[in-house]
């Protein structure tokens, strides 16, 4: 991944779009994350059960301090907001380590705190500091590699969400819970198809995977990215991405109905009307990256080495 990423400043009124784009929904998916976790934990995790209450205030105030900004931005003050918001998300990692721990140890009990759903709030959290950071220090991905991660990473969250509608629905609610089952099926072979895609079109990203990235200095072997090429665009990856988005609709109107029904009292589960909005706005979110990213693929094969331009059929036509 190293060699993919470039420093590349972006101009002020992105900077500052994109900064308030990504604070704006995911510090109010964060505060909401420190308000599930707690909701969820044992009544006599009393010390844990304050610890997430304090992040959910912070994670709230934050977050009016960025629609405030929104107001009349500025560039030092977006960068600020982005430093404070890097900040707090590295404390709710931590804190969704640590009880991730202690719940796969058997440390503690769970009531509602999947192993599985810690794991997955977790990575929302390091995608969105990892979001920030690519920000502040100006670091740019290529348009190939950066449409396969957001895919990567969406798929797999659309597949949990799937998985744990179908845990949460009552089991009485056998069409739901199915339909809820079969998006997860879905989504995990586009998932697989992506990582396919990885490795045919960004290898050198598989490459860098190979490597202790918390060795420091952290030392490329010298043969690294030798006789890899540089990541390229396929038509059946504009195909691909355009299956996905249809995918994610397809479940965005399935959570909206849900929501819908557990909003009038018509649906028998455990999901509260938060957490169905909640997953619901990631799935729009999904549809809003992906769509944004599809959009600055460059050609299918273009400029690659030793291929003829298939449109210019330069042979002599028989008669």
């Amino acid at each position: 991944m190293a060699e993919l990423t470039v420093f590349v400043p972006k101009p002020p009124d992105q900077f500052i779009q994109e900064s308030l784009r990504q604070n704006l929904f995911w510090l109010r998916i964060m505060k909401e994350h420190a308000l599930f976790i707690r909701l969820g934990l044992p009544c006599d995790e009393e010390a844990l059960r304050l610890e997430a209450q304090q992040l959910e205030n912070e994670f709230a105030q934050l977050l009016e301090e960025a629609r405030k900004i929104a107001k009349n931005p500025t560039k030092d003050a977006v960068a600020a907001l982005n430093r404070e918001a890097i900040n707090l998300t590295t404390a709710i990692i931590d804190f969704k380590s640590r009880v991730l721990q202690l719940i796969i140890c058997c440390i503690i009990t769970t009531g509602f705190n999947l192993p599985l759903l810690i794991d997955h709030i977790r990575r929302e959290a390091i995608f969105f500091r990892a979001a920030l950071a690519r920000l502040q220090e100006g670091l740019t991905v290529g348009p190939v590699e950066e449409l396969i991660q957001e895919e990567l990473f969406w798929l797999r969250i659309m597949a949990d969400h799937s998985k744990f509608i179908a845990h949460l629905l009552d089991p009485s609610e056998r069409k739901f819970f199915n339909t809820a089952l079969d998006f997860s099926e879905q989504f995990d072979s586009l998932r697989l198809h992506a990582r396919d895609f990885e490795s045919m079109l960004v290898p050198q990203t598989f490459e860098n995977s190979l490597l202790d990235d918390t060795a420091k200095p952290c030392v490329r072997p010298g043969a690294f990215g030798q006789g890899l090429p540089e990541p390229f665009s396929i038509g059946t990856l504009e195909r691909f991405t355009k299956d996905a988005l249809e995918t994610t609709t397809d479940l965005r109107d399935f959570k909206e109905t849900a929501a819908e029904l557990i909003n009038n009292c018509r649906i028998l589960s455990i999901i509260s009307p938060t957490l169905a909005d909640h997953v619901l706005r990631e799935a729009e979110r999904a549809i809003e990256d992906i769509t944004m990213l599809s959009k600055q693929l460059p050609s299918p094969c273009k400029f690659l080495p030793g291929l003829k331009d298939k449109s210019k059929n330069t042979d002599p036509i028989e008669e």
